[in-house]
């Protein structure tokens, strides 16, 4: 999976949110074995205390106090309660049932965001029951939260069989097989579980995620641009929208989501170094140039070490100051061609030229196949003028030299705004192909001066 993705993902996790999966399951068995009588719980938990406080070693009265606690939903109190019960009592020889605390015990430390101690019981419960779904469901979501996805799958598995169809358990095992890659299996359980639940909106940013992750663009950035306003997702989810939109050319739709992501107050510093870093490649394939030099600045002025952000703010600095190279670089398809046909022109001062043919390969390079007259001869050139500031290799020019003989032309030329790699040098030694880089191309450009009503 992309870097991207782990990027974004942890902020799915926030305390206060957890699933319990079998708190009301315990609390049914516990009315079903009162006879189905339902003690009012603060009048249970008044009665216990009074007890309590004449003799602090009533296990019953402390037992009551801890599961009226626990209906109460005060997971603090219980969590205490059901500590002391365990560390200082022996639940055989009270006659309670060492499971049932165990597995109370790591539920309150589960909703108290105890991690290690909701992981110690429940592990100490599956000791004592392994075959129960209340402990293997509880287990498989602790792994998840721990971040090990193989084991939370495994226990989220045992939990499906023992209770098939259960939404929580389909929901965690739908976020486990995600995160971990699997992100094919995955699907069918989130989107289950978003049609279950249609306002869960970390299910959506899940399956967004793995709709992005198995190419599915379409329906990811129909999510993504949905929960971009999302305080939480928002973030996470304006990122990925815009880098859905980048990957598409849709670049002023790019820049709008990255812009919507820095507006959120509560912005992780890793998301918003990466927000500012976007937003920059957006704007420079707008052209604004100076807009993707403001994003670039505020990035160095937070991390100066991110990525290349100095390389790219110096390029982006020149290009703002060369009009010429900003339109050989970025401009659109028929700018390029126009400067294409003017550098060919420049590159023979001395002689007429006549341009024969002109053919684009997509936004890499542009060809341009010249009849140049010199000493009353008239001769087939052929020039490639490659659009990237970054290193030319070899097998561009083997291309290149293909043509040339191809169509029967003397003498070629390779053009570029970059550099040319040692293995493409190598390769036009013996060969009629001049290569220019880019300070023979910004001598070249410099020639020609800029006019903002140029074609």
């Amino acid at each position: 999976m992309s870097d991207l993705f782990y990027i974004i993902v942890p902020v799915i996790v926030v305390p206060g949110s957890v699933l319990l999966l079998t708190f009301y399951h315990l609390r049914e068995r516990r009315i079903r074995e009162s006879g189905g009588r339902k003690r009012d719980p603060k009048a249970v938990i008044k009665d216990a205390r009074k007890r309590l406080s004449h003799n602090p070693r009533d296990l019953e009265a402390l037992k009551s106090l801890a599961d009226a606690l626990y209906a109460e939903e005060d997971f603090t109190g219980a969590k205490e309660c059901y500590k002391t019960l365990i560390d200082k009592f022996v639940p055989e020889a009270s006659g309670f049932d060492e499971y049932e605390l165990n597995i109370r015990y790591a539920i309150s430390a589960l909703r108290t965001e105890d991690l290690p101690e909701a992981y110690k019981s429940f592990t100490l419960a599956r000791a004592l029951r392994d075959d129960t779904f209340e402990v293997n469901a509880n287990l498989g979501f602790v792994e998840y939260r721990r971040e090990n996805y193989d084991k939370a799958a495994a226990f989220l598995e045992r939990a499906r069989i023992i209770r098939p169809e259960d939404p929580g358990t389909e929901k965690y095992l739908g976020y486990t097989l995600c995160m971990s890659g699997n992100c094919l299996e995955a699907l069918p359980l989130l989107q289950k579980t978003a049609e279950v639940f249609p306002e869960d909106r970390e299910t959506l940013y899940m399956l967004a995620q793995c709709y992005h992750s198995l190419e599915m663009n379409d329906p990811a950035l129909r999510i993504f641009s949905h929960l971009r306003s999302h305080p939480q997702f928002g973030p996470g989810a304006s990122l990925h929208a815009g880098t859905i939109n980048l990957e598409h050319h849709q670049y002023r739709d790019a820049a709008a989501d990255f812009e919507i992501g820095l507006k959120h107050e509560s912005l992780r510093r890793d998301l918003r170094l990466e927000l500012l870093y976007m937003l920059s490649s957006a704007y420079a394939h707008v052209p604004e140039i100076s807009e993707a030099v403001k994003a670039l600045e505020a990035l160095r002025e937070e991390d100066p070490d991110y990525k290349d952000t100095g390389e790219q703010l110096e390029r982006y600095r020149e290009l703002n100051s060369d009009q010429n190279l900003k339109v050989y670089l970025l401009g659109t398809t028929s700018e390029f061609v126009a400067l294409c046909r003017k550098l060919t022109a420049a590159f023979h001062p001395v002689s007429e030229v006549k341009i024969v043919d002109i053919s684009v390969h997509k936004t890499e390079y542009a060809d341009i196949l010249a009849e140049v007259s010199a000493r009353r001869a008239e001769e087939l050139v052929l020039l490639r003028f490659v659009r990237t500031s970054g290193d030319v290799g070899e097998l561009i020019l083997r291309d290149l030299y293909s043509r040339i003989k191809d169509l029967r032309a003397v003498k070629g030329y390779c053009v570029t705004a970059g550099q040319f790699t040692k293995g493409a040098r190598d390769f036009v030694e013996a060969r009629l192909i001049d290569l220019v880089g880019k300070d023979g191309l910004t001598r070249v450009l410099s020639s020609l001066g800029y006019r903002k009503d140029d074609p």
